[in-house]
């Protein structure tokens, strides 16, 4: 594995071990999230899309060293971009799947957006850059667990309760400036980790 921006061919059994177990697991932390709020695409879920993205990031580097490697006059040069984007595509498909419309309101899109991630980080893994992989992990479950207990604070999922088309937020604050509304959020934020 590397944290550069070179890809490096998997060369060994246990360097693919590494890649696609790696994969799984930081997969699990976003899945665990979506578990324990008893969403429809959880840990599994999010752990198959990852194992399935660094398996075909792995698939798609040893493709390459034995085309490149074997190549002959005539022969067309393989593009393993196009793999990345049956990828991209296939997991839009899954997150489409995994979105609902019911009532005027759309709900599982953090569900989608959490299996495209998972499949980004599966691909990361699976061509070998772990740092991406791992901030890219990192980065989700700080979006999903520390956002979500902010969003929760500010009530700023719910909508106004005299029906009208005020934000959310500004029903909120009840004529508190954004700043000093922003600033008790951070208080809140803070007081959570600090538990």
């Amino acid at each position: 594995m590397h944290t550069g921006s070179q890809m490096e061919f998997p060369d060994t059994w246990l360097e693919i071990t590494v890649r696609l177990v790696g994969a799984c697991f930081l997969t699990a932390m976003l899945g665990l999230e979506r578990e324990v709020r008893n969403k429809p695409a959880g840990l599994r879920t999010h752990m198959l899309v990852g194992l399935g993205a660094a398996a075909f990031g792995v698939l798609t580097l040893q493709l390459v060293r034995d085309i490149v490697g074997h190549q002959q006059p005539g022969i067309p040069t393989v593009d393993p971009i196009r793999i990345v984007e049956g990828l991209v595509g296939g997991l839009g498909f899954l997150g489409a799947g995994a979105t609902i419309q019911s009532r005027g309101e759309v709900h599982g899109m953090t569900t989608a957006a959490g299996i495209w991630i998972a499949g980004a980080i599966g691909i990361g893994c699976g061509v070998g850059s772990l740092f991406v992989s791992v901030l890219t992990t990192l980065l989700a479950v700080l979006c999903l667990i520390p956002v979500r207990y902010m969003e929760h604070q500010l009530d700023i999922r719910d909508p106004p309760a005299d029906g009208s088309r005020k934000g959310r937020i500004q029903e909120r604050l009840n004529g508190q400036t954004m700043i000093s509304g922003l600033w008790s959020a951070k208080k809140s934020v803070v007081t959570f980790v600090n538990q």
